[in-house]
């Protein structure tokens, strides 16, 4: 469903592909009598032997730790450990449920993303991109990025249930080595690669003055 958009990311990762067993995953689901939906399956097929990733910013649980836990599948927690991330049990029978976050101080689950597919494909580019060697930022609105990264850097997918269903866009160029998410909300676009030259290159060719983290 997302394995070929998830295996483009893995190309970034310094780790590479650290796959688990799917088995494993399903054993997992079976013991918990919950349907994980195939885009989580995917995701921990993917980077499920790969801490680095999995706690790069958001945390996700080993496959061994996902928990049933105020009427939802919890499978991690957002950034500093904050709200819990699952799907609510009534919506496991959906394709492709929505992701939800448990907010503790409220007793309430709220929509974190109307896709899983959505969400495991670009919450996967964001976790590596956090774990590369080199990243930068621009300010820039969503309008204008549109306009300046045409044909320089690609959509992680041409479905636009994918690459909109979230606050988060995903780019990617495999030739230049640039991984890169754009926060919706911060108007924020994050630039990784693997070292700073190939980062400095890019920004020269956009006429761009980044932000160094």
């Amino acid at each position: 469903m997302i394995s070929k958009y998830l295996r483009i990311i893995t190309g970034f990762s310094e780790k590479g592909c650290c796959k688990l067993d799917r088995e494993r995953i399903l054993s997992k689901s079976n013991e918990l009598d919950a349907n994980f939906p195939e885009p989580m399956i995917e995701f921990y097929e993917f980077f499920g032997n790969n801490e680095e990733v999995l706690n790069a910013y958001y945390e996700f649980e080993n496959i061994e730790n996902i928990i049933i836990q105020n009427s939802g599948l919890v499978f991690g927690h957002t950034h500093q450990h904050v709200n819990l991330l699952g799907i609510k049990l009534e919506e496991l029978s959906n394709k492709d449920p929505k992701i939800n976050r448990f907010e503790k101080e409220l007793n309430h689950w709220y929509a974190e993303s109307v896709f899983s597919s959505s969400f495991f494909t670009n919450i996967a580019c964001w976790q590596v991109l956090n774990t590369m060697p080199s990243i930068a930022k621009i300010k820039i609105s969503e309008k204008e990025l549109f306009k300046k990264v045409d044909g320089k850097l690609y959509p992680i997918s041409e479905e636009k249930i994918i690459f909109k269903g979230y606050d988060l866009y995903s780019y990617f160029n495999v030739e230049l080595g640039i991984l890169a998410c754009y926060l919706r909300q911060l108007e924020e676009f994050y630039i990784a690669s693997k070292n700073d030259e190939i980062i400095e290159k890019f920004e020269s060719d956009m006429n761009w003055d980044l932000d160094w983290l």
